[in-house]
C-alpha cells in the first residue's frame, strides 16, 4: 500500500493477460509488481520462468515461500534493479511509475508485452500523429513497439479502487525505423513542451532553429518520418551557422 498499487482481483483478467501474451514454456516473463500474486500465479504456471520486481520491502517478505520454484523474486526498485534476461512482460504496473518504467522498457531487449495502464496513459501510448493525445510518449512508442488496447478495465477489478479506468495494452518490439541519436530524444522532449504550438513557434521557444519546411504545422500533427525531417533540417541549420560562427572567430 505504501507505494499506491492497485491490485488486481480478476483471475479471469489474469488468465486473458497470459493469453494475450502467448505465454509458453519456452518464455522467461518479467512481472513489474506481482502484488498479490493473481498474475503471477498465473505466469507460473504457463512460463518457463518468470522474474517478479516488487519495489515494496513488505510485500515481498509476504511473498517469500509463497511462489512457485520457477518464480524469481527480485525485491527493489524497477527503474533501477539489474534485470536478468527476459523475452515477454505481463504486468499489472504501478500507475506511478508508468511513464518511466516504460521508457525503460523501451530501451530493453523483448518480444511482447501486455500491460495494465491506467486508461489516459495508454491513449497516449497508441495515439496516432494529430490525435489529441499524441505526445512524445506516443512517439517513443510508435518507434520501438506496435502497440494497440486490447480492452478497458473499470475500477472495481482493482483494490484499493482508483479514480481512473484502466486499460489492458499489447506492445510488440519492432526493429527501430532509423538510427536515433539522444540529441533527437532530447529534441522530442524539447519540442513536445510545446505539443500544441506551430512547430516554428515551439522551436522558438525552445531555443532551436526555426528554418524548416514544416514550420506551419503543430507539433502533435508531426509523424515520426517528419519529426526525423525537422531534427535533420535542424542539425544542418546549426553546423552551418557553427560553421560560419568558426571562420568569423
Amino acid at each position: 500500500m505504501k507505494l499506491s498499487q492497485n491490485f488486481l482481483l480478476s483471475k479471469t483478467v489474469a488468465k486473458s493477460l497470459c493469453s494475450a501474451a502467448q505465454i509458453s514454456k519456452n518464455d522467461t516473463v518479467l512481472e513489474i509488481g506481482p502484488g498479490k500474486r493473481i498474475i503471477t500465479e498465473e505466469l507460473s504456471l504457463r512460463a518457463g520462468k518468470v522474474i517478479a520486481v516488487e519495489a515494496d520491502r513488505d510485500l515481498c517478505k509476504l511473498l517469500e515461500g509463497k511462489l512457485s520454484n520457477n518464480v524469481q523474486l527480485i525485491s527493489g526498485d524497477f527503474l533501477n534493479v539489474i534485470l536478468p534476461k527476459f523475452n515477454k512482460i505481463v504486468s499489472n504496473l504501478p500507475f506511478k511509475i508508468s511513464s518511466p518504467a516504460l521508457f525503460r522498457l523501451f530501451s530493453l531487449d523483448w518480444e511482447k508485452a501486455v500491460l495494465i495502464l491506467q486508461k489516459e496513459f495508454a491513449l497516449r501510448l497508441v495515439a496516432k500523429a494529430g490525435d489529441r493525445n499524441y505526445s512524445r510518449l506516443s512517439v517513443a512508442s510508435s518507434f520501438y513497439c506496435k502497440a494497440k488496447i486490447l480492452q478497458t478495465l473499470p475500477p472495481t477489478f482493482f483494490r484499493p479502487k482508483p479514480k481512473v479506468s484502466a486499460a489492458v495494452v499489447l506492445l510488440e518490439k519492432a526493429e527501430p525505423p532509423f538510427e536515433a541519436s539522444e540529441e533527437f530524444w532530447e529534441f522530442i522532449n524539447k519540442i513536445f513542451q510545446h505539443r500544441k504550438k506551430i512547430l516554428r513557434a515551439a522551436l522558438k521557444s525552445a531555443k532551436l532553429p526555426t528554418e524548416t519546411k514544416f514550420g506551419s504545422r503543430r507539433v502533435f500533427t508531426l509523424n515520426l518520418s517528419e519529426l526525423k525531417q525537422v531534427f535533420e533540417e535542424i542539425c544542418s541549420v546549426q553546423t552551418i551557422k557553427n560553421q560560419v560562427s568558426i571562420r568569423k572567430q
